[in-house]
């Protein structure tokens, strides 16, 4: 991700990890590729982008990221607090 992105790990185990995104408005954060991940909005609004399809969230939605995915983005619409939780 870029400056604007903090990360905090919070769980990691071998099956999966669980992270805490906070990223300022405007902040950008790439998905990592072929990674099953689910994305929990818990304040703010933000997007989750690949290719033409935007999904946009707001806190206590959820968004399942396949790992079948090329590419994907986070866009932080606000300043926005986030869950992460990936495939091992």
């Amino acid at each position: 991700g870029d400056a604007a992105t903090k990360l905090r790990p919070l769980a990691q185990d071998p099956l999966f990890a669980v992270e805490v995104l906070q990223m300022a408005a405007a902040a950008n954060s790439p998905i990592a590729p072929h990674t099953m991940q689910i994305i929990a909005c818990v304040s703010g609004k933000l997007d989750v982008e690949c290719g033409a399809v935007t999904i946009e969230r707001s806190p206590g939605e959820l968004c399942l990221v396949p790992a079948s995915l090329e590419a994907a983005t986070l866009h932080a619409r606000t300043a926005a607090t986030l869950l992460r939780v990936e495939a091992g």
